[in-house]
């Protein structure tokens, strides 16, 4: 938006700054189970190229992305399969942080509601049409 309209842009910035100066007493509290050191990512994705990963550190939400992926897809699954890894990176990324600033050691779990492209992901062989699908999954899988 800096490019198409700086001046909406210099509006919407006074904006969040006096919200944050007239709320400079309150803040936010993450919350997690104790001794639970686990990341959770929910991904979604539809085959219009849109997706939308989540990452919570018990129930907290760290980090919300929604919008187009970086690359066209040519079905659901594959849609679905981008996202997985988009949120995969994300959550890497989170838990780096996290670990950093807890000094503790965090494990991150995807979840996702397509099996066509969990079973890319899991399966040892799959059909040469989606060769290119597994090699761009090479996450690792527990």
């Amino acid at each position: 938006m800096i490019a198409k309209g700086p001046q909406q842009v210099i509006g919407l910035a006074k904006n969040v700054w006096f919200y944050l100066a007239g709320t400079m007493d309150q803040g936010l509290q993450l919350q997690a189970v104790p001794n639970d050191r686990q990341l959770n990512i929910y991904t979604d994705a539809c085959e219009v190229c849109t997706g939308c990963h989540l990452v919570m550190w018990g129930t907290s939400i760290l980090l919300w992305k929604r919008g187009k992926q970086s690359v066209v897809t040519a079905s659901t699954a594959e849609a679905e399969l981008v996202e997985i890894l988009e949120g995969a990176l994300a959550g890497d990324a989170v838990r780096m942080v996290l670990e950093e600033a807890l000094d503790v050691k965090a494990r991150a779990v995807s979840f996702t509601d397509n099996t066509a492209s969990i079973s890319i992901i899991t399966a040892d062989s799959g059909f040469w049409r989606t060769r290119h699908l597994k090699k761009r999954a090479h996450i690792k899988v527990i």
